[in-house]
């Protein structure tokens, strides 16, 4: 089950870099055709391209925040919050005999 959890993250991943890669050379190759009036069926497609790419650039700028945020609690905040907590005999399992 793992393994093709595995499989379909690492398509889903390559078909999101194929849709950026053929979206920015569409854009690239079509961007200076003749254009023959406003309802230009070019014109339309450069832009649902161009929206495309703003839409996954945007994502995975989200998601990039998300994980470096996550590091950096992880990495800094939380051993020094565990350095806080306040060390008492109980907590250090001192056995108090007389």
């Amino acid at each position: 089950m793992v393994k093709n959890k595995r499989l379909v993250a690492a398509f889903l991943a390559l078909l999101l870099i194929c849709t950026l890669f053929f979206s920015f050379f569409f854009v690239a190759a079509k961007s200076n055709h003749d254009c023959v009036d406003k309802g230009c069926s070019i014109c339309q497609e450069i832009q649902f391209c161009i929206q495309t790419i703003r839409s996954i650039s945007t994502v995975v700028t989200a998601t990039t925040t998300l994980v470096i945020t996550a590091f950096f609690l992880v990495r800094f905040i939380v051993p020094i919050v565990q350095r806080m907590i306040i060390q008492t005999l109980v907590s250090l399992k001192v056995k108090l005999t007389n």
